[in-house]
């Protein structure tokens, strides 16, 4: 009875310093690379508040002649709307990125900004207006 104790112990031990072992490594490897593909996501769509001021009072000339008022309405709303578009991918990206879900669900949460038509239909529209 006594060895079962003292095998029950020391295991109880083993775990206890292979726990603290990993909080003095840091964060698995995994995991910084999700932290890396999450700081790229949210930089690269917060490039898009660079040009959401433009966007933004151009927006309400959707409204001008619309044949589809839902298509006008979404356009203008989505844009509107982009910045919390971003802050919600940036708090969903960085919690599952710092939980270890799966990279691609971090990329999905981080992309919610893509929801947005700005980046479908007006960016490429302000881009060929630059260059011509």
């Amino acid at each position: 009875m006594k060895a079962i104790e003292d095998q029950s112990e020391y295991n109880l031990l083993a775990r206890l310093h292979r726990r603290s072992q990993r909080k003095q490594d840091g964060p698995p490897k995994r995991t910084r690379v999700k932290t890396i593909v999450f700081i790229c996501l949210a930089a690269f769509y917060g490039l898009g508040l660079l040009e959401w001021p433009m966007m933004s009072f151009a927006a309400i000339f959707v409204f001008d002649n619309p044949s589809n008022m839902a298509l006008a309405y979404y356009i203008a709303y989505s844009i509107w709307l982009y910045p919390c578009f971003w802050i919600c991918g940036l708090i969903l990206g960085w919690l599952s990125a710092r939980r270890g879900w799966h990279i691609i669900v971090v990329v999905l949460f981080t992309s919610i900004p893509m929801l947005s038509a700005m980046r479908y239909i007006l960016t490429p529209l302000l881009v060929a207006m630059l260059y011509n």
